[in-house]
């Protein structure tokens, strides 16, 4: 209940003190042209990530009106995992696991924005742009249980698609403002998977793919951020 006190008092506050903060601002103190913004995502107990990507999101102000925004995600994981099992009175190994993992993934969105009123403080903008993601995965086991000897997986997957999104922005101080958006994203999806096992006996060492493609139609949901300008 304390908790939540503090959330309920620390929300109101905001919404008192911010529209003093923004009235008293002129259009000069607005983000000149050519600035710079770095963009962030307000989640649950006011945590903050990045608006766009995983990694990065940043905005180029072209003009009082216009600008561009990029956001960027990078994941990746390389692992190794190795089991020996070791007959303790002959001291010699019986069989042996070596497993490999890797993992990258890649995103970058790039948005075009465009503010419908620049002269109201909080000011309405909609942005569009185009989106790729692609993941790689490598799961490779080279010595296996009897009788596998080798097995593994190879997963790649890619994602293109177009988003449209409509938000205000609120410049509640020189360099900083509060945003609020929704949008939608259409988007076409791929993926394949190429499983291998090779066998001690080579008459049963097989392969399989799979494969599997989408489209899709998805909204990217109600997100709240905050920009500081530079």
């Amino acid at each position: 209940m304390t908790l939540l006190l503090r959330r309920a008092s620390f929300i109101l506050a905001i919404c008192f003190i911010l529209p003093t903060i923004s009235l008293s601002q002129s259009n000069d103190s607005l983000p000149k042209p050519s600035s710079w913004a770095l963009q962030f995502s307000i989640g649950s107990n006011l945590t903050l990530t990045s608006f766009q990507g995983s990694m990065l999101s940043i905005k180029k102000q072209l003009g009082p009106s216009n600008g561009w925004r990029v956001g960027i995600g990078i994941d990746g994981e390389s692992s190794t995992f190795e089991s020996i099992r070791r007959n303790t009175s002959t001291d010699t190994t019986t069989s042996s696991f070596n497993q490999e993992n890797d993992d990258l993934q890649l995103q970058v969105i790039v948005e075009y924005i465009s503010y419908i009123d620049t002269e109201s403080d909080i000011k309405p903008y909609f942005a569009v742009g185009p989106r790729f993601a692609l993941e790689s995965v490598d799961n490779f086991a080279p010595e296996g249980y009897f009788p596998t000897t080798t097995e593994g997986y190879e997963d790649d997957s890619y994602s293109i698609g177009l988003s449209a999104e409509f938000g205000v922005e609120w410049f509640f101080a020189e360099s900083m403002s509060l945003m609020a958006e929704y949008g939608l994203v259409v988007g076409y999806y791929k993926f394949s998977r190429t499983e291998t096992a090779t066998f001690s006996d080579p008459s049963q060492n097989w392969t399989e793919t799979r494969e599997a493609e989408s489209f899709d139609i998805e909204d990217t949901g109600g997100r709240l951020g905050i920009s500081v300008y530079f």
